[in-house]
């Protein structure tokens, strides 16, 4: 078992179905009688021609809330195309920001950032239908695709240079040249310093006041304008330091900063491990693993990491007795290939 799948599957039962034979369909219909909500995430068209589309389903069950996620929609040239993260990355603009300017080669970023990007938005949009379920508006159809959700996620801060329209407007500050981790003598340290009172301060806890007199540097303006310039002098004089002088230097002037902490270990960090976040957890069938607690603190109704992903399909038996399927039909459509 990948540990992604691992990773991503805690807390889930596992049923497998064969879709194409009609007792499989069947049981997966059953299942949406009690369900709140059902998703899919097949290219458009998949859902319909199996038997699973929103029309169908929700014509015998109008309360029931219907997500459909694609990777690129229902419409357009690449509607029926395949995706996967790295390509919806390319297509949203999510590579292009990750140049270091407008002419750097662009890289993505080495996350599934697209995926859980969208994965976040489907719970936001799923619990909103609920919300508006509860208020007496019954079930619905939502659809999502990848490029929606990634272009949305960018949009707010990795588009703000193009977010005024006009020849004659002044386009606002590109976030992505503003992100440096600068090297230090054991490590690399990046820090927040814009506003005035921080860069007075560490002008004043260096003794540069050349940096201070710089007209380059005079305001905030200035220095977003040339934050690559600003940095790349500080970072000089950050390369002379160690990884934990830089702390002392930026925490003497109160300015925000960040030395680029190992995920080997990041577990031993004083502030995840303060926080509790990552556990250590036995599971039933992979021995002991990682995981992060859910994230969300709530005072009511404190959240807990679930059970351990599932085997696949280790619970398919389980589900069909609480379906009603008795050992000796559970059995027939196991040697029938129906079940998994």
């Amino acid at each position: 078992v990948g540990s992604w799948f691992v990773n991503l599957n805690r807390g889930k039962r596992s049923v497998v179905l064969d879709l194409s034979q009609s007792d499989g369909l069947e049981i997966a219909r059953s299942l949406v009688a009690d369900a709140d909500v059902f998703v899919q995430n097949w290219r458009p068209g998949v859902a319909d021609r199996l038997g699973l589309g929103y029309e169908t389903l929700s014509a015998d069950h109008p309360d029931l809330v219907y997500l459909s996620i694609s990777g690129f929609g229902d419409v357009g040239p690449l509607a029926a195309a395949r995706a996967y993260d790295p390509t919806v990355q390319g297509r949203s603009g999510i590579v292009a920001a990750q140049s270091a300017d407008r002419t750097d080669r662009p890289e993505p970023v080495r996350l599934a950032i697209s995926d859980q990007v969208t994965s976040l938005t489907a719970a936001q949009a799923v619990t909103a239908a609920l919300l508006a379920r509860a208020h007496g508006g019954g079930g619905q159809h939502v659809e999502l695709s990848m490029l929606e959700a990634s272009i949305q996620f960018l949009w707010p801060i990795g588009m703000s240079d193009h977010t005024y329209v006009g020849d004659d407007v002044t386009p606002g500050v590109m976030y992505g040249p503003t992100l440096r981790y600068r090297p230090t003598i054991d490590g690399a340290v990046t820090a927040a310093i814009a506003p005035d009172k921080e860069w007075a301060s560490l002008c004043a806890v260096t003794g540069r006041d050349d940096w201070r007199d710089d007209p380059r540097f005079g305001d905030v303006v200035s220095r977003l304008v040339h934050y690559d310039e600003l940095m790349s002098m500080v970072g000089e004089h950050i390369a002379t330091l160690t990884t934990e002088e830089c702390g002392e230097l930026f925490d003497a002037a109160d300015v925000p900063f960040s030395p680029a902490v190992p995920r080997d270990g990041l577990w031993d960090d004083p502030q995840v491990a303060a926080l509790g976040l990552i556990e250590e957890v036995d599971h039933s069938s992979l021995g002991t693993i990682r995981q992060v607690r859910p994230p969300a603190r709530f005072s009511a109704t404190p959240a807990a990491a679930g059970a351990g992903a599932p085997l696949l399909g280790e619970h398919t038996a389980e589900v069909l007795h609480e379906l009603g399927h008795g050992d000796d039909s559970i059995a027939a459509l196991r040697s029938r290939g129906v079940i998994g």
